[in-house]
């Protein structure tokens, strides 16, 4: 197909077909599955499919791509497993650099940081212990205007 779509549409054109399917073939089970094309223009998700089909990569983040003349320079940071020797580690960061390299043109350099993953972060909700603080500041400070007072468009809030 030609052109963006919507996930929306993609599914509607998905059940079409299902429904097309399923009335020629009764008690058929049909499944489709869609995938969004890589293009040369969006080097980002090619870098993004490249690197997340190599092995031990546990995380990818920090895409950078400049544009230096008619070159392409990528800055990526993978998150590897932190026992991943550095033999391993140097092979991977080769071979997925060529990878890249051979499916985008005009790459000048590809700059791999490698990371070991993060630790899991535990989260926990304060909504419940804050709230007497939340009431106490609406309380205090319930209506503010804004007031303009100098030429570099710095805003002043003041109570009312």
């Amino acid at each position: 197909l030609k052109g963006n779509l919507y996930s929306s549409q993609v599914e509607n054109i998905k059940d079409k077909i299902k429904n097309k399917i399923s009335s020629g073939v009764p008690e058929s089970e049909i499944i489709l599955e869609t995938k969004s094309p890589t293009t040369e223009d969006n080097i980002e998700a090619y870098v993004k499919e490249i690197i997340l089909n190599q092995p031990y990569v546990k995380d990818i983040h920090n895409i950078y791509i400049y544009n230096v003349d008619n070159y392409i320079d990528i800055s990526i940071h993978l998150e590897l497993n932190r026992y991943l020797k550095l033999e391993k580690t140097e092979k991977l960061t080769k071979v997925t650099e060529n990878k890249i390299k051979e499916k985008i043109g005009n790459i000048r350099s590809v700059y791999i940081h490698i990371e070991d993953v993060r630790s899991e972060e535990d989260w926990k909700d304060i909504t419940k212990e804050s709230e007497k603080l939340i009431s106490n500041i609406k309380r205090d400070f319930h209506t503010f205007r804004v007031h303009k007072y100098d030429p570099y468009q710095q805003v002043l809030l003041k109570s009312l």
